[in-house]
């Protein structure tokens, strides 16, 4: 069997508002996102799921303790480099963790704009949304 550090890889940069850790082995992606998060972070993160080959895993997004200074252009920028990967790889399915402040007021915003075909839900709990994502599936996009 290959030793952890093929399977699982973490990146974590000093004052980076995003850490997450890539899992081969079990198809996941776990996202932490704390202080200011940026457009930039945020494509940093798609380009390096993207080069990990992972576009089609499960991925936990726990925002809780994040703010986002995302506007409507962001978003529907956003929107267009998934719906750009989409259109070429699966996008696997999101959880996107949003704590007790609830969904962000831009859910709906979020999800008319990101057309790709994928399992998405928003949840105030991480080990809820853990849960969900272990009954979707991780399925590669075949042409």
């Amino acid at each position: 069997m290959a030793n952890a550090a093929m399977i699982v890889r973490t990146w974590i940069a000093a004052k980076m508002p995003l850490t997450w850790t890539i899992s081969h082995f079990d198809k996941m992606i776990d996202a932490r996102a704390t202080g200011t998060v940026r457009f930039a972070d945020v494509i940093a993160f798609l380009d390096e799921v993207r080069a990990e080959g992972a576009l089609a895993y499960r991925k936990l997004f726990d925002a809780r303790h994040a703010d986002s200074v995302f506007d409507e252009r962001d978003l529907a920028s956003y929107a267009g480099a998934a719906n750009g990967y989409g259109s070429v790889e699966q996008l696997g399915p999101i959880a996107l963790v949003v704590g007790p402040r609830g969904v962000p007021q831009n859910e709906a915003l979020f999800r008319r704009l990101t057309i790709t075909q994928r399992p998405m839900n928003f949840f105030q709990d991480v080990e809820e949304a853990r849960s969900w994502l272990k009954t979707q599936r991780t399925t590669p996009k075949t042409s």
